[in-house]
């Protein structure tokens, strides 16, 4: 299996659970990508597509896709695209449109411009969604209309923030056990 980790704004490839997750899907045999993608400086949309087809030219062949924050909102915006049709797509405190803080300009390129969710639910049937309660970035709402518009499994995680470090997620067993193509 061949599976793609985006992270979001301010992120990178070696934080969160991220580094956690590669290593047990790599333990089980899969090809596991995390590319590092710009944040904050250069980061877009486009820039981001760049980064991505620069270091996963066959990103396209991924049987599962997971982002984190803005990377969720990327996630989005390759299947609204259709330059990508995994099997499973898991969103982790997605974010789809602004949020009121010092992120809304980072993410603008990624939420400018409303989801085509029809679109997006041809292309990838097995959508999951993790969300905190709690989470003190994205509204419970952006996670509540993901799941509406796609028919998606939501997970709302009680005290589990914005579901990265700082609230405590240098690990995720849920997140590995909703995991099956």
């Amino acid at each position: 299996m061949k599976v793609l980790i985006f992270h979001g704004t301010h992120g990178s490839p070696q934080g969160n659970w991220f580094p956690w997750l590669q290593q047990c899907l790599t333990e089980k045999g899969h090809v596991v990508h995390v590319p590092a993608l710009p944040t904050p400086q250069d980061q877009s949309l486009q820039n981001w597509k760049r980064a991505l087809l620069e270091q996963v030219p066959d990103f396209e062949k991924a049987d599962l896709m997971i982002g984190h924050s803005c990377g969720g909102s990327f996630a989005l915006r390759l299947l609204e695209e259709a330059l990508i049709q995994p099997k499973q797509t898991i969103l982790v405190s997605a974010v789809i449109g602004a949020l009121g803080n010092q992120f809304d300009a980072l993410n603008k390129s990624f939420i400018d411009a409303p989801f085509d969710w029809k679109k997006i639910g041809v292309r990838c049937d097995d959508i999951s969604i993790f969300h905190g309660k709690d989470d003190p970035y994205v509204p419970t709402t952006h996670a509540e209309t993901i799941s509406e518009q796609l028919n998606a499994a939501l997970h709302m995680i009680e005290n589990g923030g914005h579901l990265n470090a700082e609230a405590g997620y240098l690990e995720f067993p849920d997140l590995l056990k909703a995991i099956h193509v």
